[in-house]
């Protein structure tokens, strides 16, 4: 089983000491357990203090272009956003830290903010707060970049000129153990799928571990290579290579594609007013991953072989690809966003189309749809459902006026869709309704199968 990878949509990012160059802006807090969490008026209903260690902090690297200094947080402090200095959660001074105007000049010395060691991210996907101050740094300098490294974007578009453009995408695999081939394709084939996109070339990164075999390795690229002949889709290169980086196989595809300029569909054109599709059941890929790879750990919960054996066969049928799904509902309805559910489930998807879209959503979690089996399992785990790999559906926002025909539509081709809400203005939040309580939805740290994978 491959480490769980720093894995975000559009861009594969890997945290490093520069991680976060440039200055400092977006108001950081932390959980009891040291966890990044969500930002200090992203949402209202965020704003109660958090409870905290006194001796945790949080270092965050600063380079504002002359030189590189320490900027410390200690846990439950804040940036206020509307308050033009730095303030501890009483909303006193900090006495141990500079104000934002002192970290943005070149002249802030270690000595002036402190030194300490770093906290560790949790395991998966950057936290969004993290990952849009990290993007923000990313240069727009060339007008050929349609969409570029963007929070919520699931691929990049180039304009390479004539009548179709470039869309790339890039994601790791690192849950799985088998299938890697198939996993490969599907998960990148999403990104392209939910952009409008055609796959159409993969280049691959294969990392396996010291010790792997000669016929390990072949069998590894034929199953890379069986994949891409399902897609229809050409392996036109990459990289191999033994390291003891690596623990266990991890496969890293770029994939190309083409779409035609009045097809294109990006995660940020959800607009208020429509209403939010999910096709699919949840949680197709992480059901799949716990049944076929741990099957052992499911019947010491008690799950039943009936259900091992279904979850484990949902990487097949109905599968993890998102491209019949895609291709169907465009035909149906004029769709003004999609986005495929990966690691943090439903929840993390909702919060990345609202974050992308600059939009709030309302959603009936009691319509969510899931499967069967990945109910049981996640009790029988102790998992949350809504936040578990969600690889195989599909949310898509769409004009309200549309949505019930276009159900219509996906159900007679044999797919399952359901209405679970609608998109707002920003100024609503984040929000579902469960069990008849109307409650924020919650930012999602890590994916439950990475918590999983840590307690196996």
């Amino acid at each position: 089983m491959g480490r769980p990878s720093h894995r975000v949509e559009g861009l594969c990012c890997q945290v490093g000491p520069a991680a976060l160059a440039a200055r400092v802006r977006t108001p950081l807090q932390h959980n009891q357990t040291g966890q990044v969490a969500e930002p200090v008026g992203q949402q209202a209903q965020r704003r109660q203090p958090v409870n905290s260690l006194p001796a945790a902090r949080l270092s965050v690297r600063v380079n504002s272009g002359h030189d590189v200094t320490d900027a410390c947080f200690g846990q439950g402090d804040v940036w206020h956003e509307r308050t033009p200095r730095y303030r501890a959660r009483n909303g006193a001074a900090h006495p141990s830290a500079a104000p934002p105007d002192a970290v943005d000049s070149p002249n802030v010395s270690r000595e002036t903010l402190g030194r300490t060691k770093p906290m560790s991210l949790p395991t998966g996907k950057l936290p969004l707060p993290l990952l849009r101050q990290a993007l923000g740094q990313v240069p727009r300098r060339d007008p050929a970049v349609l969409v570029g490294a963007e929070p919520g974007e699931d691929a990049a578009v180039i304009d390479v000129g004539g009548p179709e453009l470039l869309v790339a995408a890039a994601d790791p695999i690192t849950f799985a153990a088998a299938d890697i081939g198939t996993y490969l394709l599907a998960v990148n084939g999403n990104d392209l799928a939910v952009m409008g996109a055609e796959p159409r070339w993969l280049l691959a990164t294969v990392l396996a571990p010291a010790g792997t075999t000669a016929p390990e390795i072949q069998a590894l690229l034929a199953d890379v290579t069986a994949a891409c002949a399902a897609a229809a889709v050409a392996l036109v290169g990459g990289h191999t290579e033994i390291t003891d980086s690596v623990t266990s196989p991890v496969v890293a595809g770029t994939l190309l594609g083409t779409a035609s300029r009045d097809s294109l569909v990006r995660t940020s054109g959800a607009q208020p007013g429509d209403a939010l599709l999910l096709v699919g059941e949840i949680a197709i890929e992480g059901t799949a991953v716990l049944a076929g790879d741990h099957a052992a750990t499911l019947r010491r919960a008690g799950v039943s072989e009936a259900d091992i054996e279904t979850g484990a066969s949902r990487l097949q049928a109905p599968g993890i690809s998102v491209r019949p799904a895609a291709a169907a509902l465009r035909a149906a309805a004029d769709v003004h966003a999609m986005h495929d559910p990966t690691e943090g489930g439903l929840a993390a998807a909702l919060h990345e189309l609202a974050e992308a879209a600059e939009v709030g959503v309302v959603v009936d979690r009691d319509a969510v749809p899931i499967l069967p089996e990945c109910h049981r399992i996640c009790r029988a785990l102790g998992l949350d459902p809504y936040a578990l790999l969600a690889s195989g559906a599909l949310l898509a926002s769409l004009p309200a006026a549309q949505a019930p025909a276009a159900v219509t539509a996906l159900r007679e081709a044999g797919l399952s869709a359901e209405i679970i809400g609608e998109v707002t203005e920003v100024s609503v939040g984040r929000r579902w309704t469960v069990s008849g309580s109307d409650v924020p939805i919650p930012a999602v740290e890590r994916d439950e199968l990475a918590r999983f994978l840590e307690s196996a």
